[in-house]
């Protein structure tokens, strides 16, 4: 191990020297220089997947990023418990148009509430008093069977309307068509009596939404408390698959970034272009009088003016056919391909070296 470190700093300290020789070395006299840039020979658009909403973020031009890496997050609905109770069906499926679900089975999931028994009540047989005419939603009352029996419980009244009223029982058992009293204390005082009804069973609850169907959070059989997240739902134009997080594509640095947070946008909008780094190339500006040294797979010598140390191989790619008229002389672009140059910034300035 001991042996492998030394040759692997012997190797380290021979390049370096060989990078520092081969500056030295460059006979600059023996060539005409032409002023360039670093730049990403490619660029990917990164694209809205659907029409939504952005959260917000703080990526910015310049920011490095890595392929796979979340740039964005489009808001999502999720859809909640409206109560306590467990899942019996689910007939959703990732990926889906939740509204063709809906269409061939009238929902997306069912749930058996927790508390599966209310009281239809009046306040017909109400101890003659008139508060015991007026009820309130979320307040409790005590329920005792009208047969006499000792069996009896507590709820919660859930809705009012006139002399009727609706009651969730939330402790006893009671089972449907229960004749029972209700009363305003634990000890059943008939001057606490608010009125009388019938126990019957509390009807599943339908969960229904429009879109496409994300991430689902539940199966059935499962127990779910009142809020807990269901499921996932994304525009509705969002392709199967789709995900509320935009990935990068790529690996590269943020060219420029087209949204702000909050915005909304539609599907197939410009959010943001990626300059790749994996295709790294120096862009020169040559004088017409010297285009005709150079040829399209000529190898030209590349000094950088952050490192003016360390000599880079360039490749001609590409000769502009058009050039741009300044001072009295025609200048062509003239791109040059790098290898290994993934971590070189870009816009970086470059001298390319070409022969006299």
């Amino acid at each position: 191990m001991i042996r492998y470190s030394r040759v692997l700093s012997l190797v380290l300290i021979l390049s370096l020297l060989w990078g520092c020789a081969a500056a030295a070395a460059l006979d600059r006299s023996a060539y005409v220089v032409a002023s360039g840039t670093v730049q990403a020979a490619e660029y990917t658009d990164v694209l809205a997947p659907y029409s939504g909403t952005l959260q917000s973020f703080d990526l910015c031009p310049g920011d490095r990023v890595s392929a796979g890496d979340v740039l964005w997050t489009m808001r999502t609905e999720t859809l909640r418990a409206p109560l306590a109770g467990r899942v019996t069906a689910l007939f959703a499926a990732e990926g889906e148009d939740a509204s063709a679900a809906q269409t061939r089975f009238g929902m997306l999931a069912s749930i058996e509430p927790e508390n599966s028994c209310l009281v239809r009540a009046t306040t017909s047989g109400a101890y003659n008093k008139d508060e015991n005419k007026e009820l309130h939603v979320g307040e409790t009352l005590y329920i005792q069977l009208s047969s006499g029996s000792k069996d009896e419980g507590s709820g919660q009244v859930i809705s009012v309307s006139g002399e009727s009223y609706t009651v969730e029982i939330q402790s006893g058992r009671f089972t449907a068509r229960d004749k029972v009293n209700l009363f305003r204390s634990a000890s059943h005082a008939a001057a606490g009596k608010v009125g009388s009804g019938t126990v019957i069973r509390r009807d599943p609850v339908s969960v229904v939404g429009s879109g496409r169907i994300g991430r689902i959070f539940i199966q059935a059989g499962a127990l779910v408390a009142a809020d807990d997240p269901l499921m996932e739902i994304l525009g509705t134009d969002a392709e199967p698959g789709a995900d509320s997080r935009i990935q990068a594509p790529c690996g590269g640095v943020m060219a420029s970034v087209a949204v702000q947070p909050g915005q909304q946008v539609w599907k197939g909008a410009l959010l943001g272009r990626i300059y790749r780094t994996d295709r790294i190339e120096v862009v020169a500006e040559v004088d017409e009088m010297d285009l005709a040294k150079i040829r399209v797979g000529a190898i030209c010598p590349i000094l950088l003016d952050m490192d003016e140390e360390t000599v880079l191989q360039g490749q001609v790619t590409e000769i502009s056919a058009l050039g741009t008229a300044r001072q009295n002389a025609a200048w062509y672009q003239v791109h040059l391909s790098l290898e290994n140059a993934s971590h070189l910034p870009l816009g970086a300035s470059a001298s390319v070296y070409l022969p006299r």
